[in-house]
């Protein structure tokens, strides 16, 4: 969340040219790009209408890298990155849960750690968090980070001189 929140900080009025992204895990299959002329971000959180879907990628099992050139020209003020499936590995085997203080071997339920540390299993790992919606996310709610795959997005972007019908020069 903390990479797709600075990434909409830098989309501030600039006009996009390309976007590459690396993916270090082969449990994806679909990359959805979409793009909004909104500027507030908190107009847009919960509100998937004032969406365009600007790119949907469909990635194969154990395919590692991916490079999307836009069209263009294509002026946004936000950019989200969405991944919207992923494939699951049915061979595998169950993940065993340990405490992110000790290291000890917990079980799925409650998801407590029975030694003096008393943590919550389902915490992330780096900040702590607790993401009371799902048990174990793929990624962060707070910070973003996620501890099945590494992701590597560059963006190439310019200054756009459309200000956008309608609103006043600053």
């Amino acid at each position: 969340m903390a990479q797709e929140i600075s990434i909409h900080r830098l989309l501030v009025h600039k006009h996009i040219v390309g976007f590459h992204s690396f993916i270090e895990d082969s449990n994806f299959v679909f990359i959805v790009l979409e793009l909004s002329k909104r500027r507030a971000a908190v107009e847009l959180k919960n509100r998937p209408g004032v969406w365009l879907k600007a790119k949907k990628l469909s990635l194969t099992p154990g395919q590692a890298e991916v490079k999307v050139e836009l069209p263009l020209p294509m002026t946004c003020c936000n950019l989200k990155i969405e991944f919207a499936a992923f494939y699951e590995n049915l061979y595998a085997s169950s993940e065993m849960l340990q405490c992110p203080r000790c290291s000890a071997s917990i079980p799925d339920h409650p998801g407590v750690c029975s030694n003096p540390s008393g943590e919550n299993v389902y915490q992330c790992h780096k900040c702590r968090s607790i993401n009371y919606d799902e048990k174990d996310p793929f990624l962060c709610n707070a910070r973003g980070f996620c501890k099945y795959a590494k992701f590597e997005l560059t963006l190439s972007a310019k200054p756009c001189c459309n200000r956008g019908a309608g609103r006043k020069p600053r």
